[in-house]
């Protein structure tokens, strides 16, 4: 589907399968692009110098939760899927990732560097409200929790 000279990685796809959203490195930066499944009409959605990785759609199609460090530590992120009206939805000192949408788009697992341990091993497991509202903390251990995922009902 992608022809990039450098890393191309991360697909996520589009709720109608139509597209997906990676990660592409091109002039030293790592950014968000969308494609159709054909290859044709790359889009590329950010043009922040920070790192930009980990695109994951929203259910409904129409926004992409990602992780940037525009702020200086790694945070969730959320965009249209134009690329406009980026909005950070965390603020964790030692940052946030791996961003998982619920089936209905009214929730976003997420992890965040907020546990016991030392490195991965401070990784814990978060809910919030998809506008970053009412972030709850799932897991408290000294272990790796990371990969949050959601089971979707038959």
């Amino acid at each position: 589907v992608t022809a990039e000279a450098a890393y191309a990685g991360q697909p996520s796809w589009s709720p109608d399968g139509t597209h997906l959203a990676f990660v592409a490195q091109q002039e030293g930066n790592w950014d968000i692009w969308v494609v159709a499944l054909d290859g044709s009409k790359p889009r590329r959605l950010t043009k922040d110098p920070a790192m930009d990785w980990a695109p994951a759609w929203s259910p409904d199609g129409q926004g992409l939760a990602f992780v940037s460090n525009r702020g200086g530590s790694h945070q969730i992120h959320f965009m249209r899927t134009d690329g406009r009206g980026v909005r950070v939805l965390t603020g964790f000192d030692h940052g946030a990732e791996s961003p998982a949408w619920s089936p209905d788009g009214y929730w976003l697992a997420f992890v965040a560097y907020t546990g016991s341990g030392a490195g991965v091993d401070a990784r814990e497991i978060y809910l919030m409200r998809s506008d970053g509202s009412g972030q709850v903390r799932l897991t408290y251990n000294a272990f790796d929790d990371t990969q949050p995922d959601w089971r979707r009902d038959p």
